[in-house]
């Protein structure tokens, strides 16, 4: 089972849904000064929302994601790599994009409603391909 992930084959279609940026998106943006934040936090943003979490790693994000926001920003997309990843900015960028999606680290209680909901679907999740699938849908969700 894979961790979840982006491709690194992206299609013009999955780049629309999911990743052009929505006018409460943009207005996140204005807050930003320096270019290099302006597309990370887009890309932070975008992915954290197409995830349910942040990526692990800048270069985790497929090149044609980060091109296709920074064409909506009318930034370079060399711009993402002066853009620094797990440093402290970045944690006011996962802290800020928290309060605006609703999304918080899980704690125990969540561990074990996720158990107990795993336990009791797990007839209908046959193959632990989808229960894993299923439960990471369960977690945006929630």
């Amino acid at each position: 089972m894979d961790y979840p992930h982006i491709s690194l084959h992206t299609s013009q279609e999955e780049l629309i849904e999911h990743f052009t940026l929505t006018p409460d998106e943009r207005y996140l943006l204005q807050h930003r000064r320096k270019e290099k934040n302006i597309l990370g936090f887009a890309v932070l943003l975008k992915t954290f929302l197409y995830l349910g979490f942040p990526a692990r790693r800048k270069e985790d994000v497929p090149v044609p994601v980060i091109s296709w926001l920074s064409r909506q920003l009318n930034v370079g997309h060399e711009e993402y790599e002066w853009y620094n990843w797990k440093d402290s900015l970045w944690d006011i960028h996962v802290a800020s994009i928290r309060d605006f999606t609703g999304f918080r680290p899980g704690n125990g209680d969540d561990f074990q409603a996720v158990v107990q909901w795993l336990v009791d679907k797990a007839q209908s999740h046959p193959a632990r391909s989808k229960m894993f699938a299923a439960a990471i849908q369960r977690c945006r969700h929630l």
